[in-house]
């Protein structure tokens, strides 16, 4: 959803500053380019922003899952035989969760640096076109 969201504001923006380059070439083209810049630095943002909130979120959790961890750790030495192997079930699970988080948050890192390094290379791809298509139409 978010990312249907992002790339209507942000073909919304392009369509926006292509526009205004056309009428005026000389300033608007330097103006384009610093209000593409400045999008993409905002989009960065948001992204660094969600990105860090979705891994203190996994953290948080994880602190938990830990906690619960020990605390039935503590629980087992003096349980008995039958009790001891409910709770080492429990910890298994607690276990599995908190390494499942590992890998998300592992993923999570790899795809925002994936996902920021694609859209710079578009906007970078975007600034070269609309500097070849005012350069080749010399609006002056």
């Amino acid at each position: 959803m978010k990312t249907n969201a992002f790339w209507t504001i942000f073909f919304s923006l392009i369509l926006s500053v292509g526009i205004v380059a056309c009428g005026d070439a000389g300033n608007n083209m330097e103006d384009a380019e610093e209000d593409l810049e400045s999008a993409g630095e905002e989009i960065g943002d948001a992204f660094r922003a969600e990105q860090e909130e979705l891994e203190a979120n996994i953290n948080e959790t994880q602190q938990a899952l830990q906690e619960e961890m020990e605390e039935i750790e503590a629980n087992m030495e003096n349980a008995s035989a039958e009790a001891r192997a409910e709770m080492q079930e429990e910890y298994n699970e607690l276990e599995r969760w908190n390494n499942d988080l590992d890998r998300e948050l592992e993923q999570v890192e790899r795809t925002t640096e994936e996902g920021w390094n694609n859209f710079k290379t578009n906007v970078d791809r975007t600034l070269s076109e609309i500097d070849r298509e005012l350069s080749d139409n010399d609006y002056d």
